[in-house]
């Protein structure tokens, strides 16, 4: 029987692309998929960990996370020659047998719909043509398996009801090493501004929600010149909040200004199908510039300049 194991890394947004990759392979194909975590253990900046279990998606995947006990010496083995084999690939080609990886920087590229056995892909796919004509499986799998919270919370009715949401996303990236001061997001301002101005004059009855990993980094650093000549209500997302919460309550509105993130592109993404299903024209602005890959960015999203 086929099957197809994709290995997860990185944050929501990149297990997302990973998995929805691999999730439209083995639908195209119909062979089972099997998602691997080991790479978490190697994470010793970031930390990551599996994020995918809230979602209704880890109930019809089979994975492996192995992330409290060190793995024997055969598996570690196994680590050693697949990372190996990554950086091999990524310099010359894209598929060594029943191995796949993506180059960065790439463009989209077919995965094999042709093999036996097992078909192991490995890289973060960031493109939604790799799984595009599945993406109503994938709203379904990309629901939450327990939503009651989310209709319980007090933000997320004022989204529910406010005919012209529009979320604001800003990721700060004050994680990353060297970038402490929020200096990624703080060349973004131009951008931010003329997306707001954009939206103030298309959408003259919208209210602005914004979100972002350090709301009051945001409020003080990078925002209070951006919207200060916002004619839109502006409501932060303040109080107890979590990745999940951030994520969800942005998938829930109408309109969104989508950071230069792969967590912001999926929660644009996401919302953005559900309302296309309903038979609304939701409007998603992204940066007017290439961002991880020359695919990264839906071609019908709304490209705003930084200047």
């Amino acid at each position: 029987m086929k099957k197809v194991v994709a290995y997860l890394q990185g944050g929501l947004g990149n297990q997302l692309f990973i998995y929805a990759a691999a999730r439209a392979l083995s639908l195209r194909t119909g062979a089972s998929l099997s998602l691997d975590g080991s790479y978490f253990l190697d994470d010793k900046v970031f930390n990551r960990r599996f994020a995918l279990g809230p979602f209704k998606c880890s109930d019809v995947s089979g994975y492996c996370i192995d992330g409290c006990r060190p793995l024997p010496v055969s598996c570690l083995v196994t680590r050693f020659s697949r990372r190996f084999r990554y950086a091999l690939l990524r310099g010359f080609t894209s598929r060594v047998g029943n191995y796949c990886c993506d180059r960065r920087p790439y463009k989209h590229r077919r995965l094999p719909e042709c093999w036996s056995g097992t078909l192991t892909i490995d890289g973060y796919w960031q493109s939604e043509r790799y799984f595009y004509e599945q993406r109503k499986q994938l709203v379904q799998d990309l629901q939450l398996k327990d939503d009651a919270w989310l209709c319980a919370d007090p933000l997320a009715k004022e989204i529910v009801s406010t005919a012209q949401s529009i979320f604001l996303h800003v990721r700060s990236y004050r994680e990353v090493p060297g970038n402490e001061n929020g200096e990624c997001a703080l060349r973004m301002k131009g951008y931010y501004a003329n997306a707001i101005n954009y939206v103030s004059r298309h959408i003259p009855d919208g209210r602005l929600f914004v979100f972002s990993d350090d709301i009051e980094w945001a409020k003080t650093r990078l925002l209070p010149a951006v919207i200060k000549d916002c004619r839109l209500p502006v409501i932060f997302n303040d109080g107890n909040s979590s990745q999940l919460r951030d994520f969800s309550l942005m998938r829930l509105c109408k309109h969104g200004i989508i950071a230069d993130s792969s967590f912001s592109w999926w929660a644009g993404w996401l919302g953005e199908q559900q309302w296309l299903e309903r038979g609304e024209s939701p409007i998603r602005i992204r940066v007017g510039r290439r961002v991880l890959n020359d695919d990264f960015w839906p071609e019908r999203w709304l490209s705003i300049e930084e200047v």
